[in-house]
């Protein structure tokens, strides 16, 4: 029972720092450069 009791925390933990808001704007076409890439779903809904 301790054992799972602990994998749940650290999942729980995991999971919490792993979010964050690392939102990234490409306002200038030089911020592709190096290698960059970037991708466009195909039939997405406007």
């Amino acid at each position: 029972m301790k054992f799972s009791l602990k994998i749940l925390a650290l999942c729980t933990l995991i999971s919490l720092l792993g979010c964050g808001n690392r939102e990234l704007r490409i306002i200038n076409l030089r911020m592709l450069e190096g290698g960059k890439t970037f991708a466009v779903p195909a039939g997405a809904a406007c």
